[in-house]
């Protein structure tokens, strides 16, 4: 469902697709070919969400916050809670994590499932990261090769075009 919030609507460039129980509240930009899955909830009420072109937004994710951009070829898995951050292209967020306020994560990172990633932290381009009990772990000189990014995009890209079929075979009961 799209909400307008304060005379600010959401703007959806198409072809993009919006599940029919999630919701987006006020000014939000979702890019080109981006699927945002059941249950997530995108709420601008303060600042704006910019979601780039060709990102998942999967099941229940919720994002809120003043100023948050996400990039393009981004995956951000579900249950996950994404506030107040900057997300560059070709990042993956894992499962049930928690992205905190002023959060930088630079093009290609890897956030692992169940990852707390707390205010301030900068994830240097294409590393990989974990958080056990709130530290924050990367395993040091491992890089993230392209051929991983590849895979991960086709993924993407294979998903639009089921969200595409989707969206035609989808009806209320």
């Amino acid at each position: 469902m799209l909400y307008s919030f304060n005379g600010v609507s959401p703007q959806l460039n198409s072809p993009a697709f919006i599940a029919p129980t999630a919701t987006i509240i006020g000014n939000v930009e979702i890019g080109k070919n981006s699927i945002i899955l059941f249950g997530a909830v995108i709420r601008a009420d303060g600042g704006r969400i910019v979601i780039g072109e060709n990102t998942i937004i999967e099941d229940n994710v919720v994002i809120h916050g003043e100023n948050i951009e996400i990039g393009n070829y981004i995956i951000i898995q579900h249950n996950s809670c994404i506030h107040n951050c900057k997300i560059e292209d070709n990042v993956l967020i894992g499962t049930n994590c928690t992205i905190s306020d002023n959060v930088q994560l630079q093009e290609g990172a890897m956030i692992l499932n169940n990852s707390v990633i707390l205010p301030g932290k900068v994830v240097k381009k294409r590393k990989k990261v974990w958080s056990v009990n709130n530290k924050f772990k990367t395993k040091r000189g491992a890089v993230i090769k392209q051929k991983l990014i590849d895979q991960k995009n086709k993924s993407i890209e294979k998903l639009i075009k089921k969200m595409k079929k989707y969206s035609d075979s989808l009806s209320k009961l």
